[in-house]
């Protein structure tokens, strides 16, 4: 137990000094954005985490705390969380990403707080995943659903040729689809037809001119061209 206290000592210490660090122009602009998003107070801090512990990420990471931000829309911190650590990483230039290791965003909402660590490896897969979402989005706004094929995965519900009818059912009745808001993602194990997976599910808003919805996209984490596995709309 007291190796572990000072092991966490160690730490918060190399944390705490690095606060003398300075943030680059990127970094800067990057907790502005989260603020533009989310509201509220960011503070942030560069350290190294070189414990005992081969269950903690090691490195060099950045952190951030958000807090004093109104997130009672969210049923769980760790969707906020997973698109700060999201639109911080996304922001920095390609010698920045490589600096660190992991990212560690701490949210603060409501007497509640949760910490999570996103490794630098996951973070670069879920950007490179974002142009399939966007373009989905895309795809709905237009109405060019015969476009939306090229993006699924062979395993897709065969029902795929009734989607014009249905979405222009979820048209009718919330509007035309005027844009896309990301709102973070998650990653887990599952099944795809025959094989097991990783399966990235990135979540958003569908801006709409009567009433936004919920969105979801789930590909195929370990296929290349990150194929479409599940789509889900909700209210």
């Amino acid at each position: 137990m007291l190796l572990k206290i000072m092991k966490k000592i160690y730490i918060f210490l190399i944390a705490i000094l690095s606060l003398q660090a300075c943030a680059s122009e990127q970094e800067n602009a990057a907790i502005d954005n989260i603020l533009k998003f989310y509201g509220g107070r960011a503070e942030w801090s560069i350290g190294q985490n070189a414990s005992t512990d081969d269950e903690e990420i090691q490195g060099k990471f950045f952190e951030i705390k958000l807090s004093d931000a109104d997130l009672s829309s969210y049923k769980y911190l760790s969707m906020p969380a997973s698109n700060i650590a999201y639109l911080f990483y996304s922001s920095l230039t390609p010698e920045e990403k490589s600096s660190y290791d992991f990212i560690r965003v701490d949210v603060d909402y409501n007497g509640k707080e949760k910490v999570v660590e996103y490794s630098t490896q996951e973070l670069e897969l879920v950007t490179n995943s974002m142009a399939v979402f966007e373009l989905t989005a895309e795809i709905l706004k237009t109405e060019k659903y015969e476009s939306l094929k090229e993006l699924l995965d062979k395993s897709y519900p065969s029902e795929v040729d009734g989607f014009e009818e249905t979405f222009a059912q979820i048209d009718s009745a919330y509007g035309k689809v005027t844009g896309l808001s990301i709102q973070g993602y998650s990653l887990s194990q599952g099944k795809v037809g025959s094989r097991y997976t990783d399966l990235l599910k990135l979540s958003g808003v569908l801006t709409r001119e009567k009433q936004h919805t919920d969105f979801s996209v789930t590909v195929d984490a370990k296929d290349p061209e990150k194929k479409i596995v599940n789509m889900k709309f909700q209210q």
